[in-house]
C-alpha cells in the first residue's frame, strides 16, 4: 500500500488511472479465487474508499470511478458502498469524488427500479448530508447532476434529487445570492411537465420571504419560470404564477424594494386572465399594494389596473376595492403623479359597476385549482380568495346578519385583510341606510385597532357623501368623522368638511356643532374649533331656530363642564350665565336647566364657589315657575351638603337651601319638581330638614320637645297623610335614607333580647324622633283599622326596602293579618324575609307562607325575590316542595308568562351565586335544578334559560348529567350543560369541557352537535389565556393516543376535527364563510381554512411562544398514519404556512418538517 501511495502521488491523470485500474484488477481477481482472501479483499476496498475523499481531487475522483465499476460489475454491494461513503461525510474535507460516486451510486438504483426513500431529513440524502457540511460541493453537485439528467431522463430531477432542491432553496440561513443556484433552477425549467412543475410549486411553497435579499431572489426565480410558461402557453400555470406574484406585490414595496419588473411580468399575463376568476384575485390584492406604493412606480402600477379592467372580467367587490386604493392617492394632490390615470379609472370603475347593478354585465367566472392549492401558505392570497367567494353570495338581504357576527375583538390580523374590503362594501348601491350605519360602526371600531387605515374610511366616507342624496344617509357618514380626527392627516378634510356646511339649515348647523363636541372629546387640542362655533352669532333667524341653536349649544357648555371642568370650566361660567340671563322666559326653560346643571358640575369640581354662585342664583329661581328649571335648580342646592364646613356662612345657607327645598316639595304645583325636592332634602341631615320642616307638620306636645333641631317623629307620619300620592314614594325614599342612618348608628346591645324573652311589641323603646319608631308604630297601631291608604302602603313600603343593618327586634306577628291583602302582600313578604335571619316572628311567618304558597305557585313570585334571604334561615323541607312546585310550574306557563319564568330563574341564580346562604339549601336548589332541567322540553326557549342557571351548580351536580346516549335528548342535555357551565362560570371555562372529550366513540352527528357547542365557549373566550391552554391539553392528548399506537383512531380524527374548528373560530375565520355551521358540518371546508388560522394565531402575543411546540405537532400528525389523509396534508401545508416563523428555522428543525413533497399539481 504504501508503494501506491508514492506513486500516487503523480500528476499524471493516465498514470494514476493505469494504478487504480491494476488495484480493481487485484481485487476481481480475488472475488473469483477459490479462497478468497477476505481480509486482503477488505483492505484494498477500504483503500479505494479512502482515496474517494482524498486531498487530491484527481486521486478522488479516479478512485471513485475503480470503485464505481466494481459496483456495477458486481463485485461490491453498491448498498454497502452507499452506507460507508455516508458515514465518511461528517470527517471529510475533500468532496469531488464522494459527490461523483455517491451520485452514481444514486442513479444506479433508481436504474434497477429500487426504492429511493431518501428526503431532508431522515433518512437523509446522501448529497445533502454533504452539501449540509460543505456548501461549496453544490457546484460540484449540479455538474453530476446535469451530467444524469443528460445521459439518464430529466425525470431524476423530480425522483431522486428533490430533497437537494428543497436543501438550496428552502434553506431559511442561506442567502440565495450564489450564482449556481440560477444553474439549478434554469435545469429545473427546462421540462414543463406536471412532475417537475409539482416540485417548482412544492419550492415555492417552502421559501421564505422575510427578508429584502430573499425576496427579490425568489421572485427572480419565479419570473424565469413565467416567462417560461407564457412562451408555453400554459394558461393554467401562468395564471397560478400571476396570483402568486401579486401577493408577493405587497411585501417588495413593504421592504422598499423595486417591483417595476413584477408588473411589467404581470402585465403579460393578462391574455390568459380574460375568463378566470384570478384577475379579480389581482385586483384585490394590487389594491393593498396601492396603498402603500411610492410614487414612483405607482404610474406603472396603475397602468396595469387599466389593463386589467379593460380586459378581464372583475366583479364589484375587486372594483370597489381597487377604488378606495385610488381614493387614497386623489385626496392628497400632487404635481409628482399624474392624476389622468386615477381620474380615468375611477370613472371606468363606475361604469362598469353600474352595468353589474343593471344585470347587463354577470360574474360568470370559473376558479383555478392550483391558486386553491398555493392559498394556504400565503396569507393574503387566501383571505382574497375566501372574500371573492363569500361576496358571490353576500346580497343585501344577508349582508347585516354578516356584519353581526363581527365581535369586538377580532383577530388583528384578519380585521387588517379585511379592512379595504370593508371600506370597498361602503360604495355598494345595493345597500341602505341601515346596513352602511352598522358596517361603519364596525369600520369605526377597526379604525380604534388599526389608526394607518383612517384615511382610507375617510376618503370612502367623503365619496359616498358627494355621490348620495339621501340627508340619512348624510347624517349617518358625518358622524363618523370624529372618530377619524385620530389620524392628522385627515384633520384638514374633516374640518373643511363640516367648515363647508356650517352655512346651511339650522338642523344641519347644530348637528355640526354635535360633530365638533364629539371631536373635542376625543381629542380637547381641538376645542378652538368648538369654541368659535359656540360663541358665533348667527343672524336672521328665527325665535325657534334661536332656541334651537341655543339648547344644543347650552348641552354641549353642561358636557364639557361635566367632562374637563379644570381645563375649560373658568372661561365657561360667562357663557353659562349668559344663558341663564337671556332665556327667563317660559320657552327657555330647557336650555336654562342645562346651564344650572353645568354649573353644578363646575361647583362639583371646585371651579366655582357654591356659596357665592347661590347667592347670585337665589334670587332669580326661588319664584321661578318653570318645572324643568326648578328640577335643575334642586338638583344644584341639593350639592350643598357635599361642601358642609364648620362655619356660620355654612350653617345658614343649609338652612336656607332647606327651607327652599321645603317650599318645592309642598306647594310646587308640579309632581317631578317636588320629587326632585325631597330628593335634594334627602341628602341633609336629619337635624338640617327637621329645623325647617313647615310647621303645619310639626307636632309639640309637652313630653316631645323639638331638641338639636330635632322634631316629634310623628311629623313624619303627617307629612305623608298630608301629601299627594304620586309625591310619596319620592317621600319614602328620603325616610329610608334618614332610617339608614339611623339603623347604622345603633349599637349590637339594641339586638339583645333577653334568652326566653318575646320581642318587643312596638320600637317605644327607640328614640321619640325616630323616623323608623314612628312609621313602625304606625304601622302596627292601624293594623287593626285596615286603612290601606297611599300613606300607610307607603310605610310599609319603607320597611320592606334593604338596609345595610336588619331592624331592630320587633314582634312581627301583625304582618300575618296584612299579607292578605293584595297591595300590601310584597311589602309584608319583604320586611319578613330582610328579618328572617334575627327574628324568630319573621321567620315562622315566612314558613307559614312558604307552606301556603307551594300549592299556589302563581302567586309565589314575590317569595322568590327575596329567596336568598330565606336560604339563610328556613328549613330546606319546606323549601324544596315550594322551589320544585314553582319551578315547573313557571316552565308549564313560559308561552303565556315569560316573565313569570324569568323571574324566578334569575332569582334561584342569584341565590346559588351568593356564598352566604345554607349549604343544605344551596343543596335543595341544586337538586331541585337537576331534576327539573332533566325533564324539561329542550326545544322551549326557556330550557336555554335555565341551563344558564346551572353555571352556579357544582361538580357533583353537574355530574348528575352524566352520558346516557339511549337517547338523544340526554346525549345533548349532558353535553349542553357542561356547555353552559362554561360559558357562564367566573372561571375555568375550559376545564367543564374535558368531560365531553374523554368519550372514545361518537357518531358524526354527535361530533358535530359537540362542535356546535363547544365553538360558542371558544368565541366567548377567544383572548382569555384558558383556551390556549385547552387547546395545548388537546395536542397533548392527540400526541399521546398516537403513542398508544392509534388504539382509538376515531376518538383521534375526532380531536383533531375539534382543533381545527377551535383554531378556525379562535381567529375568526369562520368570518369568511356566510353560514359557520357549514364550517362544522363539512370537514373540507374546514380544512381550507385551517392553515391561516394557526397563522393568524401565532400572529398574537397569547400563542407566540408556542409556536415551536405547534410546529412539533403539526410534524408529528401530518406524519400520523391513524388519522384521516386529508388531515395529514392539511398539517403539512399548515407547516408551509408558518415557514417564516422564527422558530421554523431553529437548529435544523425546518430539515425535518420538508421532508416530503405535497401533490400540487395533480
Amino acid at each position: 500500500m504504501n508503494e501506491i501511495e508514492e506513486r500516487l502521488a503523480s500528476d499524471n491523470p493516465a498514470y494514476i488511472c493505469t494504478l487504480f485500474s491494476k488495484l480493481v484488477s487485484v481485487i476481481e481477481k480475488k472475488q473469483d479465487e477459490v479462497v478468497t482472501n477476505e481480509n486482503r479483499q477488505l483492505e484494498l476496498l477500504q483503500f479505494l474508499e479512502r482515496k474517494c475523499i482524498d486531498k487530491n481531487s484527481l486521486v478522488a475522483l479516479t478512485a471513485a470511478r475503480a470503485l464505481l465499476k466494481l459496483v456495477q460489475d458486481g463485485i461490491v454491494d453498491k448498498n454497502k458502498v452507499l452506507l460507508d461513503l455516508t458515514s465518511t461525510i461528517v470527517a471529510t474535507e475533500s468532496y469531488s469524488g464522494l459527490c461523483y460516486l455517491l451520485n452514481e451510486m444514486l442513479v444506479i438504483k433508481m436504474v434497477q427500479n429500487e426504492g429511493i426513500y431518501y428526503n431532508l431529513w431522515s433518512p437523509q440524502h446522501p448529497l445533502v448530508s454533504v452539501m449540509n457540511q460543505h456548501f461549496k460541493s453544490s457546484v460540484e453537485i449540479f455538474y453530476n447532476i446535469e451530467n444524469t439528467c443528460v445521459i439518464n431522463q430529466r425525470s431524476y430531477i423530480t425522483k431522486l434529487y428533490w430533497p437537494i432542491y428543497y436543501y438550496l432553496f428552502c434553506n431559511p440561513e442561506s442567502q440565495l445570492n450564489t450564482p449556481i443556484l440560477y444553474k439549478y433552477w434554469n435545469l429545473l425549467l427546462k421540462e414543463t411537465d406536471n412532475e417537475h412543475m409539482n416540485l417548482m410549486f412544492n419550492i415555492v411553497s417552502w421559501m421564505q420571504f422575510h427578508n429584502s435579499n430573499r425576496l427579490l431572489i425568489i421572485i427572480d426565480f419565479l419570473l424565469q419560470c413565467l416567462e417560461v410558461h407564457i412562451i408555453d402557453k400554459s394558461t393554467y400555470i401562468v395564471e397560478a404564477l400571476a396570483v402568486f406574484l401579486s401577493s408577493l406585490l405587497h411585501d417588495v414595496i413593504k421592504l422598499g424594494l423595486n417591483p417595476i419588473s413584477i408588473i411589467r411580468s404581470l402585465q403579460k399575463t393578462l391574455n390568459f386572465l380574460m375568463h378566470s376568476s384570478s384577475s379579480n384575485l389581482i385586483v384585490l390584492l394590487i389594491s393593498s399594494s396601492l396603498i402603500d406604493c411610492p410614487v414612483n412606480y405607482l404610474t406603472d402600477l396603475l397602468i396595469l389596473c387599466e389593463m386589467l379592467l379593460k380586459s378581464a372580467d372583475i366583479n364589484e367587490l375587486s372594483l370597489r376595492c381597487l377604488q378606495i386604493s385610488l381614493f387614497n392617492w386623489m385626496v392628497f394632490k400632487s404635481d409628482l403623479l399624474e392624476m389622468k390615470y386615477i381620474k380615468r379609472m375611477i370613472i371606468r370603475i363606475e361604469k362598469i359597476t353600474e352595468q353589474i347593478n343593471n344585470g347587463t354585465k354577470k360574474d360568470n367566472l370559473t376558479f383555478n385549482c392550483l391558486v386553491k392549492k398555493l392559498k394556504s401558505n400565503q396569507y393574503n392570497l387566501h383571505i382574497a380568495f375566501e372574500l371573492y367567494t363569500l361576496c358571490n353570495y353576500l346580497n343585501a338581504d344577508v349582508f347585516i346578519f354578516w356584519l353581526a357576527r363581527f365581535s369586538s375583538n377580532m383577530n388583528e390580523v384578519l380585521s387588517k385583510n379585511l379592512f379595504i374590503f370593508l371600506c370597498g362594501m361602503i360604495l355598494f348601491k345595493s345597500l341602505n341606510e341601515n346596513a352602511i350605519n352598522e358596517l361603519l360602526q364596525l369600520l369605526i371600531h377597526l379604525v380604534k385597532k388599526h389608526n394607518c387605515y383612517s384615511t382610507l374610511l375617510l376618503t370612502a366616507v367623503l365619496y359616498k357623501l358627494s355621490c348620495t342624496k339621501n340627508p340619512e344617509m348624510h347624517f349617518i357618514l358625518l358622524k363618523t368623522f370624529p372618530h377619524l380626527i385620530i389620524c392628522k392627516e385627515n384633520v384638514p378634510f374633516i374640518f373643511h368638511t363640516l367648515e363647508s356646511l356650517r352655512s346651511s339649515t339650522i338642523p344641519v348647523r347644530t348637528f355640526i356643532m354635535k360633530l365638533h363636541f364629539d371631536i373635542w372629546n376625543l381629542d380637547p387640542k381641538y376645542y378652538i374649533n368648538l369654541q368659535n362655533l359656540l360663541t358665533e352669532k348667527i343672524h336672521k333667524i328665527s325665535l325657534d331656530e334661536d332656541l334651537e341653536v341655543n339648547v344644543v349649544k347650552s348641552k354641549i357648555l353642561r358636557e364639557i363642564c361635566i367632562k374637563r371642568p379644570e381645563l375649560y370650566g373658568g372661561e365657561l361660567v360667562s357663557f353659562l350665565s349668559e344663558v341663564l340671563n337671556k332665556y327667563r322666559h317660559k320657552n327657555g326653560s330647557l336650555p336654562s336647566s342645562l346651564a344650572l346643571e353645568g354649573i353644578s358640575a363646575l361647583c362639583k369640581a371646585g371651579i366655582v364657589d357654591i356659596f357665592s354662585t347661590l347667592k347670585e342664583l337665589f334670587p332669580k329661581f326661588r319664584s321661578d315657575t318653570r318645572d324643568r328649571v326648578l328640577i335643575s335648580f334642586c338638583n344644584l342646592v341639593s350639592t350643598v351638603p357635599d361642601y358642609f364646613e364648620e362655619s356660620e356662612r355654612c350653617v345658614s345657607l343649609s338652612q336656607e337651601v332647606t327651607t327652599l327645598l321645603w317650599e318645592f316639595a309642598t306647594q310646587s304645583g308640579d309632581k317631578n319638581v317636588r320629587r326632585s325636592a325631597y330628593e335634594g332634602l334627602s341628602n341633609f341631615k336629619i337635624e338640617d330638614i327637621s329645623d325647617t320642616m313647615p310647621e303645619r307638620y310639626k307636632i309639640c306636645t309637652n313630653d316631645v320637645l323639638p331638641a338639636f333641631g330635632l322634631v316629634n317623629c310623628e311629623c313624619w307620619i303627617n307629612i305623608l297623610k298630608s301629601s299627594p300620592e304620586d309625591t310619596l314614594d319620592a317621600i319614602g325614599t328620603m325616610l329610608f335614607r334618614l332610617i339608614e342612618i339611623e339603623i347604622i348608628e345603633f349599637r349590637p346591645r339594641i339586638y339583645q333580647v333577653p334568652e326566653g324573652g318575646r320581642e318587643p311589641d312596638t320600637y317605644n323603646y327607640l328614640s321619640v324622633y325616630s323616623p323608623l319608631r314612628a312609621i313602625t308604630n304606625y304601622v302596627k297601631l292601624n293594623v287593626q283599622k285596615m286603612k290601606l291608604n297611599a300613606a300607610y302602603l307607603q310605610c310599609l313600603r319603607v320597611l320592606s326596602l334593604e338596609y345595610k343593618k336588619p331592624l331592630p327586634p320587633l314582634d312581627w306577628c301583625f304582618l300575618q293579618e296584612l299579607v292578605h291583602y293584595k297591595q300590601a302582600k310584597f311589602f309584608c313578604i319583604c320586611i319578613a324575609s330582610h328579618q328572617v335571619r334575627s327574628s324568630g316572628s319573621a321567620r315562622r311567618f315566612m314558613e307559614n307562607i312558604v307552606v301556603a304558597l307551594t300549592t299556589n305557585e302563581h302567586e309565589c313570585l314575590d317569595v322568590f325575590q327575596n329567596l336568598r334571604f330565606l336560604c339563610d334561615s328556613i328549613q330546606p323541607a319546606i323549601l324544596r316542595p315550594f322551589i320544585k312546585n314553582a319551578l315547573t310550574y313557571s316552565l308549564k306557563l313560559y308561552d303565556e308568562d315569560e316573565h313569570f319564568f324569568n323571574t324566578i330563574n334569575t332569582c334561584l341564580k342569584s341565590t346559588l351565586s351568593r356564598h352566604d346562604i345554607h349549604e343544605a339549601n344551596r343543596a335543595t336548589i341544586s337538586d331541585v335544578l337537576v331534576y327539573v332541567i332533566k325533564n324539561a322540553d329542550q326545544k322551549s326557549p326557556s330550557f336555554e334559560s335555565i341551563l344558564k342557571t346551572t353555571a352556579e351548580l357544582s361538580k357533583n351536580y353537574v355530574s348528575k348529567f352524566n352520558l346516557d346516549r339511549t337517547s338523544i335528548w340526554k346525549f345533548l342535555l349532558f353535553v349542553k350543560v357542561r356547555i353552559a357551565k362554561a360559558l357562564y362560570s367566573k372561571e375555568n371555562h375550559f376545564s367543564w369541557l374535558n368531560e365531553i372529550f374523554n368519550v372514545e366513540d361518537y357518531t358524526q352527528g354527535e361530533q358535530i352537535v359537540i362542535l356546535q357547542e363547544v365553538v360558542k365557549v371558544i368565541k366567548k373566550y377567544k383572548n382569555d389565556p384558558s383556551v390556549r391552554v385547552w387547546i395545548l391539553e388537546l395536542l397533548g392528548q392527540t400526541q399521546a393516543l398516537i403513542v398508544d399506537n392509534g388504539s382509538t383512531e376515531k376518538r383521534l380524527n375526532f380531536l383533531c376535527s375539534t382543533i381545527v374548528i377551535s383554531f378556525i373560530f379562535l381567529t375568526d375565520q369562520d368570518i369568511l364563510i356566510l353560514n359557520p355551521l357549514e364550517i362544522i358540518k363539512d370537514s373540507n371546508m374546514a380544512l381550507t381554512l385551517f392553515p391561516s388560522s394557526v397563522y393568524g394565531a401565532v400572529k398574537t402575543n397569547l400563542w407566540q411562544e408556542y409556536v415551536p411546540q405547534l410546529l412539533e405537532w403539526l410534524y408529528n400528525m401530518s406524519n400520523c398514519k391513524f388519522i384521516m389523509f386529508s388531515y395529514q396534508t392539511t398539517f403539512y401545508q399548515t407547516l408551509s404556512a408558518l415557514r417564516h416563523e422564527k422558530a421554523f428555522g431553529r437548529k435544523l428543525y425546518w430539515l425535518k418538517y420538508m421532508d416530503r413533497k405535497m401533490d400540487i399539481i395533480s
